[in-house]
């Protein structure tokens, strides 16, 4: 473990250092962005437009939400069933799920992930196979991250320059940037650990619980299956811009940014660099007012976290019920 710690410390993109720089980077701009806007922002005409919501778009909009997460589930488990676990329920894999999505609505980073182990921890298809189910949690994210990061990429390309004036296309392309400096920055950082030869068993299990990048499983159906969860979540986006008197073309340039704005987590649900990216382009590229794109960005959000609380609630109910074995029927002596 000395070996590990003394590995970490000799390597420039240690997590410490890399999330000191994100907050240094991030905060400034929310700050610079929250003092042009607060200015001009009314509270009571923002909570008026967002409560004045077409309440069946809405509706639409959290139906395609609860839609898309059920679809990510199924990745997980292919991913579950490439590292050996296709024994485990179809409802506890989807239960698991839904926890975790609670979970992270209030949870910064990728906290809310521990929610799908603390699910599976006590199944008996896990025992002694939990480094299997981080495994499969990382395929996961990978697969779901990096779909959505190639398509929100192109999303940019095809329609930021035209859409954009030239310092919000510069910025747009500076968070692309950024999303590669932290992909290069994190495989930096792992290839500059050391395993020591007591971990080695785990790191076995957890190479085992990738399998669906390893070739030990067809990623095709997992892919197929990604590419249906990301477009209801784009769906969902455009269900929302009539809701609120919005263009539906808006609906893709908003899911770009939301994946852009998630590769920095450093607030529960993305809150606070989620309007500072989403508000502007709404306002400068297609014409919305200040409140009605802050609502906008907000009934997202808001969507998202009803969805995935309701989702947790009845995955929590289906966990807690009890089977309750026949009480014996006594024997004749």
């Amino acid at each position: 473990m000395s070996k590990l710690r003394a590995a970490t410390r000799s390597c420039p993109f240690n997590p410490r250092t890399l999330r000191a720089v994100l907050v240094a980077v991030a905060f400034p701009v929310l700050a610079v962005a929250l003092i042009a806007g607060v200015s001009s922002i009314s509270p009571t005409a923002v909570a008026g437009v967002l409560v004045s919501g077409r309440w069946e778009w809405l509706l639409v909009a959290g139906l395609a939400y609860a839609l898309a997460n059920m679809v990510s589930a199924l990745v997980w488990r292919e991913g579950l069933s490439a590292a050996g676990l296709a024994s485990l329920p179809l409802g506890q894999v989807v239960r698991a799920h839904w926890l975790c999505r609670g979970a992270s609505e209030f949870l910064p980073a990728q906290l809310g992930e521990a929610a799908r182990l603390a699910a599976l921890k006590d199944r008996p298809e896990t025992k002694k196979r939990m480094w299997r189910v981080v495994g499969s949690i990382g395929a996961f994210k990978i697969v779901d991250g990096g779909l959505s990061l190639i398509v929100a990429i192109t999303i940019v390309a095809f329609l930021g320059a035209p859409l954009l004036p030239g310092a919000s296309t510069f910025a747009l392309v500076g968070l692309v940037a950024a999303a590669a400096v932290i992909t290069v920055a994190l495989v930096w950082r792992f290839r500059c650990t050391v395993v020591p030869k007591r971990l080695r068993p785990a790191l076995n299990e957890l190479s085992l619980g990738v399998g669906l990048l390893r070739g030990n499983h067809p990623v095709a159906p997992a892919l197929a299956l990604q590419s249906v969860a990301t477009a209801l979540r784009i769906l969902s986006i455009a269900a929302l811009m009539p809701a609120y008197g919005a263009p539906v073309a808006a609906a893709p340039m908003i899911f770009a940014l939301l994946v852009l704005t998630g590769l920095l987590p450093i607030s529960p649900g993305g809150a606070g660099v989620r309007e500072a990216a989403v508000v502007p382009v709404l306002i400068v590229s297609y014409g919305i007012g200040l409140e009605t794109a802050l609502a906008v960005s907000f009934a997202t959000q808001a969507v998202g976290l009803v969805t995935s609380l309701l989702g947790a609630g009845i995955a929590l109910a289906a966990g807690s019920r009890v089977e309750v074995a026949p009480a014996p029927v006594p024997q004749p002596a």
